[in-house]
């Protein structure tokens, strides 16, 4: 097995890409999933040219409307990639997917690339190329479109080692700093380099040094500017799980050995793996894979330092394999999850590598060559097969969350996204539909099951347990059962005085069961409803300035209590912040005819419609302009001669077929003063009365 030589360039570098391309081809009519819609679908910040830089300038999920948590994560140039790709395919998760796609085929690429540059042949890097491609553990970097940024910093940070390979220095800290702007992954590439540096950097190791260090202290001056500390971030812990030092440190070294295992073999999946709090440490099943990890960090570190000086391959493999895994020995870092498939991406170079070299290294000696070939057959197929079979899993919500209820059953996580699903599918549902019962109560339940999950084993965010209260008040309240969604919502604020959502719940249904008596005509009763609502919305936005429904509902119960001019504040702050939903759009521009402003309703529909062509409301949008770009014509008409008959009479007629009975009195009214002697006094005087009788007739159809 010796003719490596005969093999085209084009061929080992061609077939590893096109293996990429076409497994990963059916993800680009997938939708999006979990993340993606906090960060993509309903995000208001990704859909504007003018935040295209933005993401420089704050942290990662600082650019979301809905913030989960703090986190010291900082992604610029992922930031720029979003909104990029929104702007380009309209929103549509397609674009999205074909860049995941595309920067996966190209980090294959570099990968093979990478493979020749250090010194194996080339049926060694066609391997290392086909292992990368098909990979168990890149189905969640690559089907996933929030993990975007995972991607983008392996394809850098591939390019960075690749340069350093080749001795061009210069280059590599180009790409490397880029990397370093998409994920803090690529962190342990630049210390890896350092490591390279020191270690064999000969005459040129002080000059690359400098270098380093500049690309050092760009990213972390660009850190401290977006976090506004002087530790740009690094102090933030995303988790507060209470573990001590050492059972920390018991556990950052068992999810090293898990990542390194699950390069070897990639099963099974799970979208979320749950923190186990139960440990101690002496706990075997903590301990155990603890001392792996500690034994297999300190094999690699070896291999690195003993052998790197003589063999580009392990000087730069398993700097590849290890050094993007840093991350997890800290596992304040790592949010509720410590375990997420995706952060294997860039490490799995260096497997491949490893793997690659290791597999034809074998083959090409005899008399075991042919059990080496079968072997490297094997683990192809095996890595195909985790693919192939997890990549539907990431097709959209309702089958995602799905299979994470059965694969994860200990986490929150699957069970509230579920819920949500359904409770947004009975909204659109008439009231008394019984599919819209059905779903509320399926809700319920997976609300149900997810606050019964025990704290004391698995590690659960108070962001999940307040979702978790807060959702059963959402069933309820989607069930039309008002009162029993007030007590969850005033139950789970006795516990989480400041959680946002129990207050934005709460108003709705003050806020609901107030219109039910307004309806009824009892608008005293009322009024202690929408004042206590109003109060509630007041205290979510405080506690979450974003929550663009909170501004809503101050808007709307300032309406309620004839405050229609305070409102306006809040109704514009609540359209700029969700310019896609329609009821804050008509509730903005409602409030604007009421101030007889047109010329702005109208503009608010406009502003609408050029954000959501493709929305089910833009038809009637449509009528509704045209309706106010006639209204507003007759007003400037009017107002440029209000002495003039014709011109008050087109505009109240249009005031009246709108329903603007009174505004089409003033109209009237206006004329009489600036024409007091008009020839039409005796007409627009039985105007005004036909007008107040029809006012009066509808206001006791309407029951006061």
């Amino acid at each position: 097995m010796s003719t490596s030589g005969s093999l085209s360039l084009r061929w080992v570098i061609g077939l590893p890409v096109l293996a990429a391309v076409l497994l990963y081809l059916p993800v680009l009519w997938a939708g999006f999933v979990y993340d993606d819609v906090q960060l993509l679908e309903r995000n208001p910040f990704v859909r504007s040219w003018s935040n295209l830089f933005a993401g420089f300038a704050v942290p990662f999920w600082d650019i979301t409307e809905q913030a989960v948590n703090m986190t010291s994560f900082y992604r610029p140039l992922g930031v720029s990639a979003f909104v990029t790709l929104y702007k380009l395919g309209g929103g549509e998760p397609f674009l999205f997917h074909l860049a995941s796609l595309l920067f996966h085929a190209a980090s294959t690429l570099l990968l093979v690339r990478l493979a020749l540059a250090l010194g194996l042949s080339k049926r060694s890097a066609l391997v290392c190329g086909l292992i990368f491609a098909l990979h168990g553990a890149h189905v969640e970097a690559v089907a996933w479109v929030s993990a975007l940024p995972d991607l983008m910093a392996a394809c850098f940070a591939l390019a960075a080692l690749l340069a350093a390979a080749q001795e061009r220095w210069r280059g590599a800290m180009l790409w490397l700093l880029f990397a370093m702007l998409c994920k803090e992954s690529a962190y342990g590439i630049w210390l890896a380099l350092i490591g390279v540096t020191v270690l064999w950097g000969g005459a040129q190791r002080w000059p690359r040094l400098a270098w380093l260090g500049g690309i050092g202290v760009v990213v972390f001056a660009l850190r401290v500017w977006a976090f506004d500390s002087a530790l740009g971030g690094l102090d933030i812990r995303n988790t507060y799980h209470f573990l001590e030092p050492f059972t920390q440190t018991l556990l950052g070294l068992s999810l090293l050995a898990q990542h390194l295992a699950f390069l070897v073999w990639p099963f099974p999946h799970a979208p979320y793996h749950p923190l186990r709090v139960d440990h101690g440490p002496g706990d075997l099943a903590l301990a155990g894979p603890a001392l792996i990890g500690f034994a297999l960090a300190l094999a690699g570190l070896a291999l690195w330092l003993l052998r790197g000086g003589r063999s580009p391959l392990l000087r730069y493999a398993p700097a590849l394999l290890f050094a993007p895994l840093a991350p997890v020995l800290n596992t304040t870092l790592l949010g509720q999850f410590p375990f997420e498939e995706r952060f294997n991406y860039l490490a799995s170079g260096g497997a491949a590598l490893l793997l690659g070299a290791a597999l034809v290294g074998a083959a090409d000696r005899r008399p075991r060559g042919h059990l080496a070939l079968a072997l490297v057959i094997g683990v192809l197929g095996v890595h195909l097969w985790s693919t192939a079979t997890t990549m539907p899993k990431w097709n959209n919500e309702a089958a995602h969350y799905a299979w994470g209820k059965v694969a994860s059953p200990f986490t929150m996580r699957p069970y509230l996204n579920e819920a949500r699903l359904q409770l947004e599918e009975a909204q659109t549902y008439p009231v008394n539909d019984p599919r819209r019962l059905e779903l509320a109560e399926l809700a319920f339940q997976n609300y149900d099951t997810a606050v019964q999950i025990d704290s004391n084993k698995w590690f659960v965010s108070q962001i999940d347990r307040e979702q978790g209260n807060v959702g059963q008040g959402d069933a309820h309240f989607v069930l039309g059962d008002f009162r029993n969604a007030e007590a969850i919502y005033r139950e789970t604020l006795k516990g989480y005085p400041k959680a946002p959502y129990a207050h934005l719940g709460l108003g709705h249904c003050l806020t609901r069961m107030g219109e039910q008596l307004g309806q009824q005509g009892q608008f005293e009763q009322a009024r202690p409803l929408w004042e206590e609502g109003l109060s509630h919305y007041r205290a979510a936005i405080t506690i979450e300035a974003s929550l663009w429904s909170g501004w809503h509902g101050v808007a709307v119960c300032l309406a309620f209590l004839g405050r229609n001019q305070d409102a306006i504040t809040p109704a514009e702050e609540a359209f700029r912040r969700a310019p896609q939903d329609f009821e804050v759009c008509r509730t903005l521009a409602e409030l604007q005819l009421l101030q007889s402003w047109p010329a702005r309703a109208l503009t608010t529909y406009q502003t609408f419609l050029a954000q959501n062509p493709d929305h089910p409301q833009a038809p009637q949008v449509h009528q509704i302009t045209d309706f106010l770009q006639q209204l507003a014509q007759a007003q400037a008409a009017f107002s440029a001669a209000p002495a003039d008959f014709g011109a008050a009479r087109a505009l109240a007629a249009i005031q009246e077929a709108a329903g603007m009975l009174p505004e089409a009195r003033q109209t009237y009214r206006l004329h009489l003063q600036a024409a007091p002697d008009s020839a039409f006094a005796d007409r627009v005087d039985k105007e005004l009365r036909r007008l107040k009788r029809l006012e009066q007739s509808m206001r006791a159809a309407a029951g006061g």
